[in-house]
């Protein structure tokens, strides 16, 4: 009896296990919202990552558009951080690591 509860409650709390990402629905959703924003031109990498039962961590590496400034690219960093938290609320952090077209070319330099 003990066996069958413990699977029959594993089941539904095995997509909240800490260190498995986003599903795919959800994944596909945050991967929109991060593509749709005007200050992207690039993105190199999005990784999420579950760090609670109903708590994920959303971490992206990606080019900006080179018509924004810093102080522009900053505002906006933090609007996609807010629009991201709001479409998502399961998103307790995100981190967004801006890299330079330049900046990768020289990385992969021998």
């Amino acid at each position: 009896m003990l066996a069958v509860t413990a699977f029959g409650l594993a089941r539904p709390l095995a997509d909240f296990l800490v260190g498995r990402s986003l599903r795919s629905p959800l994944l596909e959703k945050l991967e929109a919202i991060v593509r749709e924003d005007p200050a992207i031109e690039k993105i190199l990498s999005l990784r999420t990552i579950y760090t609670g039962p109903e708590e994920v961590v959303v971490a992206a590496k990606i080019h900006p558009s080179a018509k924004l400034n810093i102080e522009q690219l900053t505002r906006a960093m933090d609007d996609l951080d807010i629009r991201i938290r709001t479409a998502l609320p399961i998103v307790a952090d995100v981190f967004i690591d801006v890299t330079a077209s330049r900046a990768e070319d020289k990385s992969r330099a021998p």
